[in-house]
């Protein structure tokens, strides 16, 4: 689970490296700021985007739905 906005590195860079190197886990990002510029299509394979705010209920369900799907896709 990371934000989109961090400094030095974005979300979607570390979730992409992630994937290159590998990474089969799933990866929750989170941003404030889901408008026209962030290209949702463009997020790796196996990680889900979360808007800000939520609360538990929603962290929980995209949690249990990711710690439930098979990233590799087998």
């Amino acid at each position: 689970v990371s934000d989109i906005n961090m400094p030095r590195i974005n979300g979607i860079t570390l979730a992409t490296r992630q994937r290159e190197r590998g990474a089969t886990f799933p990866i929750v990002l989170m941003t404030g700021y889901a408008g026209p510029d962030l290209e949702r299509s463009a997020l790796p394979h196996g990680t889900a985007l979360l808007d800000k705010p939520f609360d538990f209920a929603e962290l929980e369900a995209v949690l249990g739905r990711m710690m439930g799907a098979n990233v590799t896709g087998n």
